[in-house]
């Protein structure tokens, strides 16, 4: 047995930490082998994803995913696992991305959908991801957001639904979400 395996071994049996990143590193691995290749644009959000609130694709450049991505993966985040090995494993799906030669964006991966979706509707006022509209059939450049159907009961509920518009008026987007509060008097005594 040489050193190096020797060494692995030992710390395999007396660091905790040393058996838990090992065992991220394999899942990691594992996660990336069963995923499809990146090409140079990639499906952020689409009616796969989602079947009842995306009525539109939501594309952008792997690059620019990537540079979120890198910063994304070093935040302090308490994930489950799962949710660890697809955030660390993004950035090194992403920086294999390649031309398509004429093929459609990749699609993300379904674990990477939720870690991206709250972050969607920055990107796609900004501009950096583009969105095509089922019903036109075109890509769209004015997105209207709106919540309508706002509800509030006293100040522990609220509800909303999120809809964007294209400039034709189709429903892109529609999400109902809500809010409650509990409020727990604070006394120590």
């Amino acid at each position: 047995m040489s050193q190096r395996t020797m060494r692995h071994t030992l710390k395999l049996l007396f660091n905790r930490d040393y058996r838990i990143r090992s065992r991220m590193n394999r899942d990691i691995q594992a996660y990336l082998d069963a995923l499809p290749a990146c090409f140079e644009t990639v499906q952020i959000a689409g009616p796969s994803y989602d079947k009842h609130q995306y009525n539109c694709i939501i594309t952008m450049p792997a690059s620019s995913l990537l540079v979120w991505s890198l910063m994304y993966v070093d935040e302090p985040i308490i994930m489950s696992w799962y949710d660890e090995v697809v955030r660390q494993s993004l950035p090194i799906w992403l920086r294999q991305a390649g031309r398509s030669n004429g093929e459609k964006a990749t699609e993300l991966p379904i674990g990477a959908f939720k870690i991206i979706d709250r972050r969607m509707v920055e990107w796609v006022k900004s501009g950096a991801a583009r969105v095509w509209c089922y019903s036109c059939k075109q890509s769209v450049t004015d997105v209207s957001m709106s919540k309508e159907d706002k509800n509030r009961v006293d100040k522990s509920y609220t509800s909303w639904t999120d809809i964007w518009r294209c400039d034709a008026g189709h429903t892109l987007y529609k999400a109902k979400s809500e809010m409650r509060i509990t409020y727990i008097s604070q006394n120590f005594d």
